[in-house]
């Protein structure tokens, strides 16, 4: 699922500086939230999986945490100043190559992530059951449901911060990049608040 739903939202991003109207940036940034809606849970789940010691597993995960916050504070400010150096349509295609390098880390993960039988080889119809058993818990399980769903109410919530502060910065109250970049990295840290609240 993260594989998947990784390259998916990379193709997506692939797609930005190629739109022409104001309609296309909606629906792919839509899609690019449903999808990240899918990747965190499964990348969270991958966090206990990649760590040997068991210890160790609410340090990953709030190592894993604390640097998603941080890029949600620093990620939008840097995002905002680039347009300084780039053009806008190269500032998409940097965001590309961003997936491509973590897509790289992803492929690289631990091989343990992977199922294996006792003879050592990956058992192919474990891993689709698996992914199968999985994606059911998604919707059955109260829980996880509930989880679930909040992720994509904060994805449709950061499609629409996404989408509508460019045209409200720039258009209706006539401001520079500069001031997208204030405004972003304000939402950054406003989710961190929200993140410890």
């Amino acid at each position: 699922m993260m594989y998947i739903t990784h390259f998916v939202r990379m193709a997506i991003v692939g797609c930005l500086p190629f739109v022409t109207e104001a309609w296309q940036i909606n629906v792919l940034i839509f899609f690019l939230n449903i999808f990240n809606a899918f990747f965190t849970p499964a990348y969270k789940a991958a966090i206990p999986q990649s760590i040997k010691v068991e210890k160790n597993y609410s340090s990953g995960i709030a190592l894993s945490n604390a640097t998603n916050q941080l890029l949600g504070v620093l990620g939008p400010g840097l995002a905002g100043g680039v347009p300084a150096f780039l053009e806008a349509r190269q500032i998409f295609f940097v965001y590309a190559a961003s997936f491509i390098i973590a897509g790289v880390f992803i492929l690289s993960l631990p091989s343990l992530l992977i199922a294996k039988d006792e003879k050592g080889f990956v058992n192919q119809a474990n891993v689709w059951s698996d992914i199968i058993k999985g994606t059911r818990l998604l919707f059955t399980d109260k829980a996880i449901r509930f989880a679930l769903f909040m992720e994509l109410v904060a994805a449709i919530a950061g499609a629409q911060i996404l989408v509508n502060t460019v045209g409200y910065i720039k258009g209706q109250l006539q401001l520079t990049d500069k001031h997208y970049g204030y405004v972003m990295a304000a939402f950054g840290i406003g989710a961190v608040v929200a993140a410890f609240a």
